[in-house]
């Protein structure tokens, strides 16, 4: 099959082929080392040709009866056109797959926020941003400390990754105790 080194070059259907042509090592990979898990996470950025297929990869772990919740990183303002239009193929081909969920996160918004972040600093910057977000949403629904104020709870979390749904969610920090007068 298709080996790839570095991606397939924004090559949709290089990528794709890849993808289906190492479907078997993929799929007893994922048995092996998920056999105990709720949900598998599968990521990748929209625009190329590797993420781009990321359906490939939705539909080989679909197969083996996990949930899978794929989560996508769309083109930046400044991508061209053929990442572009790759992101769009890519989440039309999400939407009528065996995905649970899909996650879409803006790539520009990314950059808004580390654009300041040196080269060597910014993937970095990225991901803790994406993970603490994803642990923040994890934690609040298993938070017994917030019970009295929570209408979010970890059946909820299961419910929206299992079978879809919006949410639409962002963290902050209150510094000082929090009174029923304030």
């Amino acid at each position: 099959g298709a080996q790839l080194a570095n991606g397939a070059g924004g090559s949709l259907s290089l990528g794709g082929e890849a993808l289906r042509s190492g479907g078997d090592a993929v799929s007893e990979l994922v048995e092996q080392a998920f056999e105990d898990v709720e949900v598998i996470l599968a990521v990748g950025g929209l625009g190329g040709g590797t993420g781009g297929n990321l359906v490939e990869l939705v539909n080989i772990v679909a197969e083996l009866d996990f949930p899978v919740v794929a989560l996508g990183i769309l083109p930046a303002l400044a991508d061209g056109y053929r990442v572009k239009t790759n992101a769009l193929w890519a989440i039309n081909e999400l939407v009528d797959s065996p995905v649970d969920s899909l996650m879409l996160i803006d790539n520009e918004k990314l950059y808004t926020k580390h654009g300041t972040a040196t080269v060597e600093s910014f993937w970095s910057a990225c991901n803790d941003s994406l993970v603490t977000g994803i642990d923040a949403l994890n934690c609040l629904a298993n938070n017994e400390s917030l019970t009295s104020v929570r209408t979010f709870d970890p059946n909820d979390l299961r419910q929206l990754v299992r079978f879809g749904g919006t949410t639409l969610f962002g963290t902050t920090t209150i510094d000082g105790a929090i009174t029923r007068d304030s």
